[in-house]
């Protein structure tokens, strides 16, 4: 059992990157770690004082029950607007051209759903007629009756 008494160290990383939006994702940790303590004190039934000043929204502890899609598009713009004057040229880019791709597959996403129910309301109404002999299985004539 001597490689059970032998201690090895472990290895250190070097330096270690931490994106440049760091700050920002430990700033929402800890707000969430708040809100988090927060509702669990009023489950509890306990008063719990404020952190933040009465002047500031709320928005984001605000429930919507109906999603509406140009309401969601300038929320995104305006915190895009606000971030964008502490980021680079690149990362201004890549923002855009992410942004770009999300409301293009927004867009597909609901042009497959428009083709989807399509197809399930042309089903509903058309009826299919079975083969009747094996001449008409192998010819591949369409069966549907419109």
């Amino acid at each position: 059992m001597p490689e059970l008494t032998a201690m090895q160290k472990p290895k250190t990383a070097g330096l270690v990157d931490r994106g440049f939006n760091h700050s920002k994702k430990q700033k929402l940790i800890e707000e969430e770690e708040k809100e988090i303590a927060r509702l669990e004190a009023e489950a509890r039934g306990e008063e719990v004082a404020e952190d933040k000043p009465s002047g500031e929204d709320t928005e984001d502890t605000e429930v919507q029950t109906k999603s509406d899609p140009k309401q969601e598009e300038a929320t995104e713009e305006t915190e895009t607007q606000e971030d964008d004057s502490e980021l680079t040229a690149e990362e201004k880019s890549f923002k855009k051209r992410y942004g770009d791709l999300r409301r293009h597959m927004q867009d597909k996403e609901k042009e497959w759903n428009e083709r989807i129910q399509a197809l399930e309301s042309r089903k509903a109404t058309d009826t299919i007629i079975p083969p009747k002999t094996p001449k008409r299985l192998m010819s591949g004539q369409n069966n549907i009756l419109m």
